[in-house]
């Protein structure tokens, strides 16, 4: 198992400590940039709120983003299933 290591995030301007593998480190910084982006958007887009507010907004959108893609890709592998079919039938 790998060593945990610290490292810094910051969300909406507040900085937290987490422990994170050197494997992980480069996608943790890249997932905590995208949600602090998303938090202030989601921080302007309500005006004055408070961060527990802003940050169920924010889960609650990405939730249904995800929820959305997944559908998407299932569309795409039923998609691909019924091309696969076609072509072993040839």
């Amino acid at each position: 198992m790998s060593e945990l290591s610290k490292m810094t995030i910051s969300l909406l301007g507040k900085e937290y400590q987490i422990g994170v593998t050197d494997e992980r480190r480069d996608s943790l910084a890249q997932a905590s940039r995208y949600l602090d982006s998303r938090l202030e958007e989601a921080r302007e887009n309500l005006g004055s709120g408070s961060i527990e507010n802003i940050a169920v907004i924010t889960a609650l959108n990405l939730a249904s983003e995800i929820i959305q893609q997944n559908e998407a890709i299932d569309t795409h592998n039923e998609r691909l299933d019924a091309i696969n079919k076609e072509l072993g039938s040839l």
